[in-house]
């Protein structure tokens, strides 16, 4: 009886051990020390709850749906959900980055009447018809650029204290490799208006940034994209086609 016991006990302790070590293995992409010390990952569970919007397509400021197929301008909107800009800026932008490494920080153009650079949405799932849904896993490529650079979240910086957006994305390649690159939109509850939110679900096994995408000002008053926690506000956009680019 005695050995019985022992053995049940030995293989639960067993089980425990491997159950840890798996956990274990998981890949955290993040600096643990900031982490903790800067909440610099965000809680992932605020947006659980409103995956059901995936089904629904992204739509322009036409009200027209977003296709991978065509260039679109990304505009802030302001507070009542109208065509406008926040804060008196432009559109999505680049500017050298922070660490002459040459890569670009992503922001809003400082000039109110600056659409920004055209950006292309490439999808990670299959989609016949080429619309975008929400809560899809988007690349957003500067598609009129050299080498058509996209988005990507960058190192944490410490002593900025945030998870910078910049152009190191590389084309295509959904998995954990790229698990930096993706970006989802989801309906702010405006007409025709988003948040941008980074939490990729290209890896099923990665853990992950997850949280909205805002707006941190640098000392000259450029508004730089981030990763920003659920404290903070999101920015809300909306999406002018390209080849009609008038948002009177």
């Amino acid at each position: 009886m005695k050995s019985s016991s022992l053995a049940a006990t030995t293989t639960a302790l067993l089980s425990f051990s491997f159950t840890l070590l798996a956990l274990a293995t998981i890949p955290v992409i993040a600096n643990s020390e900031s982490q903790i010390e800067n909440n610099a990952i965000p809680n992932c569970n605020a947006y659980i709850a409103t995956k059901g919007s995936s089904e629904k397509p992204v739509t322009d400021i036409n009200g027209n749906a977003v296709k991978t197929s065509m260039d679109y301008y990304v505009i802030p909107a302001n507070a009542k959900g109208d065509v406008g800009r926040s804060g008196g800026y432009g559109g999505i932008s680049l500017i050298t980055g922070r660490h002459g490494n040459g890569l670009m920080d992503v922001i809003l153009h400082p000039n109110i009447s600056n659409h920004g650079i055209k950006i292309r949405f490439s999808q990670a799932g299959y989609s016949s018809d080429n619309i975008v849904m929400q809560w899809s896993d988007l690349k957003f490529i500067f598609s009129a650029l050299p080498g058509k650079p996209s988005w990507s979240v960058d190192n944490y910086d410490k002593s900025l204290t945030q998870w910078f957006i910049t152009d190191g994305g590389v084309e295509g390649n959904p998995g954990g490799h790229t698990l930096l690159d993706w970006f989802k939109f989801e309906s702010d509850g405006g007409r025709n208006t988003y948040r941008i939110i980074h939490c990729p679900s290209v890896c099923s096994t990665c853990g992950t940034l997850c949280n909205h995408i805002g707006l941190s000002p640098d000392a000259v008053c450029l508004q730089h994209l981030a990763v920003l926690p659920n404290n903070l506000p999101a920015l809300s956009v909306k999406i002018v086609p390209a080849a009609a680019p008038c948002v009177c």
